[in-house]
């Protein structure tokens, strides 16, 4: 039976070089990413947006895709920061039927990795509303995404995997937004989340016959309500 990988983001030293039990790569991990954010990107509706009105929580079209008022939202993502010049890939494969022991497949830093672009969300003409909110997170190893059979067969080949990059919303600059192994997303879900008590909205205007694209018309930080003592 061949086991499939597991991917630990972390500093070069905080990888286990040696075999490791479960227990040892959460603790790798535990030393990787600390921070990340939401991001979600609204086409705008009929009625005019105050953005000092707007949610903290981002949930403008409440639990649904479009409001009454035609408010569409278009991208819901939440994402570690990743940093290629900080962080190594490690990867790993259980031994044994009970994976009680891993072994390292290979380790190297995340710079040296290929490079590939995505897109997010917008990628037509328009006005848009852009919500990001900060996190404290921690991640558990990484997996890939509904491997196909083929690809959990064949030999490792480091060369399969790639850093995805991608403008966000009304960013200038490209973002670091995940990783994939031979075409296919590779995952690190959740260990802990916590919001940071803020937020902020931006409306922003993609044209694409324009010299400047991408114009933002207006950004504001919104806070959430302070708790009410008992």
């Amino acid at each position: 039976m061949t086991h499939p990988l597991l991917f630990l983001l972390a500093p070069a030293a905080a990888l286990p070089s040696e075999p490791t039990t479960r227990a040892g790569l959460q603790a790798a991990q535990d030393r990787g990413p600390a921070g990340g954010f939401s991001l979600r990107i609204f086409s705008t509706g009929r009625s005019p947006t105050d953005l000092s009105r707007l949610p903290v929580d981002g949930r403008l079209t409440g639990d649904q895709p479009r409001s009454s008022d035609g408010t569409q939202l278009l991208c819901d993502a939440l994402l570690p920061q990743i940093e290629p010049q900080r962080h190594w890939l490690g990867v790993y494969r259980g031994d044994g039927e009970a994976d009680e022991q891993f072994h390292c497949v290979d380790r190297f830093a995340l710079s040296e990795a290929g490079n590939e672009t995505c897109w997010f969300y917008p990628t037509h003409d328009g006005t848009f509303l852009s919500w990001e909110r900060g996190l404290r997170l921690t991640l558990t190893p990484g997996a890939i995404v509904d491997c196909p059979d083929d690809l959990q067969r064949a030999p490792y080949d480091r060369g399969r995997i790639s850093l995805l990059w991608s403008l966000l919303g009304d960013d200038a600059s490209l973002t670091c937004v995940g990783l994939t192994y031979g075409g296919q997303r590779i995952h690190w879900p959740l260990g802990s989340l916590i919001a940071e008590p803020m937020a902020t909205w931006s409306r922003f205007c993609v044209n694409s016959a324009a010299e400047d694209s991408l114009v933002v018309q207006e950004c504001l930080t919104v806070f959430s309500e302070p708790a009410i003592e008992p």
